[in-house]
């Protein structure tokens, strides 16, 4: 947002091409102020305070709404491969869930800058349904698995000390998944890349 408003401010861009870029900021001012309210969320969360709005949703919308969005502010990275099961159905707080996914790949983004493409796959598993966001990034070590989805935690190598970040990414995707009755793992081996997955119970194929 500011560097768009400092190319107005400096008159830096062309007339017909100032639409575009108020669009995008009207855009962006309304993604922060979501961000803000997900953020606000998270220490409701944290306190056992929030409440999440259930309903049948399909995943794939609010999947693919993430994916769409992180496409959109990183054009420069290849397209996300998509393996999403169209017609899964679950009782979820749809937002939420958009938020976690969010968060999975902000995460790669950070810790797995070149290792593109990333994946997303949605499918039906155990009773439930699985959201996982897999990269061909550096990996996790074993040691660092549990703790990095604690508040604050990240994986103690220096491409973590030199990204910058708030550190409660991967904690409010447990959080998430939590409040669904679900889980959220990570498989991993260093230099093999990383795989999240969030698991939702109750998930059901439905079709339209």
């Amino acid at each position: 947002m500011r560097m768009l408003a400092e190319l107005l401010d400096e008159r830096r861009v062309p007339a017909d091409e100032q639409g575009e870029i108020f669009e995008a900021l009207a855009r962006e001012a309304r993604r922060l102020g979501e961000t803000v309210d997900r953020l606000l969320g998270f220490s409701r969360m944290a306190a056992g305070r929030h409440v999440i709005e259930r309903a049948d949703a399909r995943l794939a919308d609010a999947v693919g709404a993430s994916i769409d969005t992180f496409e959109e502010r990183s054009p420069e990275r290849p397209k996300v491969l998509r393996e999403i099961d169209p017609e899964i159905v679950a009782d979820v707080d749809a937002g939420q869930i958009r938020l976690a996914v969010d968060n999975l790949l902000a995460n790669a983004a950070k810790y797995a800058p070149d290792g593109t493409p990333y994946r997303v796959r949605v499918a039906l598993a155990d009773d439930g349904a699985t959201i996982t966001v897999t990269d061909r990034g550096p990996g996790v070590a074993r040691r660092d698995q549990r703790r990095i989805f604690e508040p604050f935690e990240r994986a103690d190598d220096r491409l973590s000390r030199a990204t910058e970040g708030s550190g409660i990414g991967l904690s409010l995707v447990r959080h998430v998944a939590r409040a669904h009755g679900g889980r959220v793992a990570v498989e991993s081996e260093l230099g093999r890349g990383a795989a999240f997955t969030i698991w939702i119970p109750g998930a059901r194929r439905t079709r339209r």
